[in-house]
This record gives structure tokens, C-alpha cells and sequence, in this order.
């Protein structure tokens, strides 16, 4: 048996295999700039379609800002020496239903906004609602939340744990 030609045989794979894997990792991250590119595209589609909703919805900035304008954040509560309380108008409360929720450290708030407008042949309806879910701190009493929703206005007191 002839062991030069073997040694050449295992030399041309090896070379072969030594200039096939940068042309394998260069197509990998090929690949990978192509999921990107897709991602960035989904993106700019998003982006599209949600100034298409709005444009159908008839809805520009002012009517954003004023759907966000009862949005509740952490921020919003006071802490005192007892515990923590917020107190905020929300708008349109004849229209307005409110729901507090609290579970495993996380306060939830639902509003559900019902507004109806005569047109031509009758009513439309338009219902709008919002969720906002908010850790409440650590040394804050879950079990003793206390709501109330009375005239427009929102309190929810959470007392600290003793």
C-alpha cells in the first residue's frame, strides 16, 4: 500500500475543510444580518400600521395624550408615615367604571371608559379600556388595600406593614 497517496488524500480534505469553514461561519453570520434585516422591516411595518390605525381611527396627538391622561404610575402615590395613597381625578367618571386588584405584590387597575354619540341612524358606542399592573413595595400590606371610586375621583390607600 502506497501511504504517500493516502497522506495527500488526508491533506486535500483537511485544506478543503481549512478554506470550507470560514465560507461556513461568513454564511452564518450572513444569515444572522438577514434576521435583522427582518426584524427592522417587521419594525418599520409596525410602525406603519399603527399611524394607519390611527389615521382610521381619526385619532392625533392631542386625542393620544388625552387617552393616557388617567394612566396611574408608582410614582403617583404619596408615601406617608402610615402607608401609601393616591388620590386622582379621573375624567369622564360618569362614563368611567374602575377595578383594584391586588395579588402577589402587584396592584392592578382596570378602567373601562363606555361613551355614546348619537349619529344619523341611531348610536355608536365606543368602549375604551385600560390595565395598568404595578409592584407595590416591600413593606407595604397587600392584604389591607383599601379603594374607593367616588365622583371621579380614585383613592386607594395601602398601609405599611406593622
Amino acid at each position: 500500500m502506497d501511504y504517500s497517496i493516502l497522506r495527500k488524500t488526508e491533506l486535500m480534505k483537511i485544506v478543503k475543510l481549512l478554506v470550507l469553514i470560514p465560507l461556513l461561519l461568513s454564511a452564518e453570520i450572513d444569515m444572522q444580518r438577514n434576521i435583522y434585516d427582518g426584524a427592522d422591516e417587521m419594525m418599520a411595518f409596525d410602525k406603519k400600521m399603527n399611524k394607519l390605525i390611527a389615521e382610521h381611527n381619526q385619532y392625533d396627538d392631542e386625542d393620544l395624550e388625552e387617552m393616557h391622561k388617567n394612566d396611574i404610575s408608582i410614582e403617583d402615590f404619596e408615601d406617608t408615615a402610615t402607608g401609601y395613597e393616591l388620590n386622582q381625578k379621573i375624567e369622564d367618571a360618569n362614563s368611567t367604571k374602575v377595578a383594584v386588584a391586588v395579588s402577589d405584590g402587584v396592584l392592578t387597575i382596570t378602567t373601562d371608559k363606555k361613551v355614546r354619540v348619537a349619529i344619523e341612524n341611531g348610536y355608536e358606542t365606543t368602549i375604551t379600556s385600560s390595565k395598568v399592573s404595578l409592584f407595590i413595595p416591600h413593606d407595604a400590606d397587600e392584604s389591607r388595600v383599601q379603594h374607593n371610586y367616588i365622583d371621579g375621583f380614585l383613592k386607594i390607600t395601602i398601609p405599611k406593614k406593622k
